[in-house]
């Protein structure tokens, strides 16, 4: 349940949410995130639901401890609120 909700998020991180949730590809991911996903080689642009859940899951794996990635993380929670 929290991989969806995480995949949820980055997937709707984009002014496009409107338009489904599953159907904006592609997909921005927050600008909070754009480091570590840079870092991890995760691609900045979601393209398939396939990325946007290899994203989350990765997400999901890192340190907490790390600064950016608690940031990240702190933002896709924000973004999940808003859900």
């Amino acid at each position: 349940m929290k991989l969806l909700v995480l995949t949820l998020a980055l997937a709707t991180a984009t002014p496009a949410f409107a338009g489904g949730l599953f159907s904006i590809f592609p997909a921005s991911i927050p600008t909070e995130c754009v480091t570590v996903a840079q870092r991890e080689r995760v691609p900045i642009v979601m393209k398939s639901k396939d990325e946007a859940i290899q994203a989350a899951m990765k997400l999901e794996r890192l340190d907490a401890r790390d600064p950016a990635v608690a940031q990240c993380r702190q933002t896709v929670s924000r973004l999940k609120a808003f859900l």
